[in-house]
């Protein structure tokens, strides 16, 4: 059982005239490039010192003399044609990081948004990190994933099917209006859906998937086929309010549910039920987590999100 510590889409839209798609967009005001912490900064910008960009990175694991190997590979995402450039190593001073969150950040899941900056060691660059954002454990993006950041499109539609989403492609600044995000292919067994569609709609997380077009109730309709989400991180649950808690009845027992956040939130006294015993197993790299609803409720949390353990 997880700490009891830890227990504790009509979307609304703006109205847009009939016309959605023109009459809706996103401004962005004159900012800053250096040390910004903004994406206001990094789309359409190829990987520079001036303007910040998503990569993926990689050890450098040639066999030769320190500095000219032993840092990273860096390479922007959604460039296809764009090379790699070698950094000698990943500075997160900027990035506002513990040091566990610094941790996860050199695994092969992670995704960093940040800069080329100057490195201490003559004619080396490092890259200043940013951001990191950690995908889920066992998963990887399918052939022909593009990256995105998706979002509420603030959109109100006079007849379905509606694309009350938008995606923008990282680094590369376009966008696209679309219907939902398929999280099927990027989720394992029990893993928390509710959870992991609101990271995407309202906490930046990234997707890595491809568009595809299926038939719905309305007709075609387009949607994201996600085959892996980078949480931001550090990704931990909550914050979670507290609650004081009247005595239930005899013959009744408090019921729980689960947010969005993974606060366990009471729901009031309910007759107490027969329950099947459940024995939660999940995948490699994910924890189960447990409450009682009131009869045993679970969910596969990925390990990397949840609280260390004293």
């Amino acid at each position: 059982m997880y700490d009891n510590t830890y227990m504790n889409r009509q979307i609304l839209m703006a109205v847009c005239a009939v016309s959605i798609f023109a009459g809706c967009g996103v401004s962005t005001g004159a900012v800053s490039v250096d040390d910004v912490n903004d994406d206001a900064v990094q789309d359409g910008s190829e990987l520079s010192t001036t303007s910040s960009s998503y990569v993926l990175a990689r050890k450098d694991q040639r066999k030769c003399t320190y500095p000219m190997c032993g840092g990273w590979w860096v390479k922007d995402l959604n460039r296809p044609n764009g090379a790699e450039k070698y950094v000698l190593d990943l500075d997160f001073t900027r990035s506002g990081l513990d040091q566990t969150a610094q941790d996860q950040a050199i695994y092969l899941e992670v995704v960093l948004r940040g800069r080329l900056a100057t490195s201490s060691v003559r004619g080396y660059q490092n890259f200043r990190v940013y951001d990191a954002y950690r995908g889920l454990p066992g998963k990887t993006p399918a052939a022909g994933s593009s990256f995105y950041k998706v979002a509420n499109a603030n959109v109100q539609c006079v007849r379905a099917p509606c694309p009350s989403l938008n995606a923008t492609k990282v680094n590369i600044g376009t966008s696209r209006y679309f219907m939902a995000v398929d999280l099927a292919n990027a989720s394992v067994g029990q893993l928390d859906q509710n959870w992991l569609n609101d990271r995407v709609e309202n906490h930046g997380a990234l997707v890595a998937g491809i568009f595809t077009t299926v038939n719905g109730t309305f007709g075609p309709e387009t949607i994201l086929d996600a085959s892996n989400v980078y949480l931001h991180i550090p990704e931990l649950p909550g914050p979670c309010p507290l609650f004081k808690l009247r005595a239930c009845n005899p013959g009744y027992v408090q019921g729980y549910t689960r947010d969005v956040n993974r606060c366990i939130v009471p729901t009031g006294c309910t007759i107490a039920p027969r329950c099947a015993q459940i024995r939660p197993g999940c995948a490699t790299d994910y924890t189960a987590v447990t409450w009682s609803g009131p009869c045993p409720q679970w969910a596969c949390d990925p390990t990397f999100t949840l609280p260390a353990a004293p």
